[in-house]
């Protein structure tokens, strides 16, 4: 366990170092040498072989997510991951989730306007009340309608699956009235 931990400690470095690095495509290179030096150096077999696993698995993670890691780097606007950030995004899902009585996300109301709700919930953690309020007071109460209007369309299916979960026998004699006809 030390040994992950010491590979752990080497990546939080490489992607924090005291000193800022000069682009990300540097701060790329440093971390992957780094995962491949420690992936050469652990053994395959034996009592260290889990060492080899992790940081195989490391380099799996590392992979699929190096795409939008090393961006912050190459522009000073974006700041590196925090945990107050990922606490927003964690925040705003979990609203979604609830707010749908939902156990996921995936397919819900929040694939079809999620990115929205998501933009909306990092711009309330970001601005103060009264930002917020000048914002809000800015909308016309017309478009305001139009919005909700799309809203309530965009929902409609998931409410009435809800509906149909919550009083099946409802549900199930509506079908069989239609079946039978007038």
């Amino acid at each position: 366990m030390a040994a992950c931990l010491s590979v752990i400690l080497g990546v939080r470095n490489i992607l924090w170092p005291e000193k800022p690095p000069p682009d990300g495509a540097t701060v790329r290179r440093r971390l992957f040498s780094f995962l491949s030096r420690k992936r050469r150096e652990a053994p395959q077999r034996g009592r260290g072989a889990y060492l080899r696993r992790f940081v195989e698995n490391a380099v799996a993670v590392t992979k699929r997510y190096a795409s939008g890691l090393f961006h912050c780097y190459d522009d000073p606007r974006i700041p590196q991951t925090t945990n107050l950030i990922e606490g927003t995004n964690g925040d705003g899902k979990r609203n979604l989730r609830r707010c749908g009585a939902r156990g996921s996300t995936a397919n819900g109301p929040g694939t079809s306007c999620g990115r929205a709700y998501m933009m909306a919930v990092a711009l309330n953690s970001c601005m103060s009340p009264a930002e917020i309020e000048v914002a809000l007071a800015s909308i016309p109460p017309a478009e305001y309608r139009e919005a909700r209007a799309l809203l309530d369309e965009i929902r409609a299916p998931s409410r009435r699956r809800r509906s149909m979960l919550r009083d099946p026998e409802r549900h199930l004699s509506g079908i069989l009235d239609r079946w039978k006809g007038p």
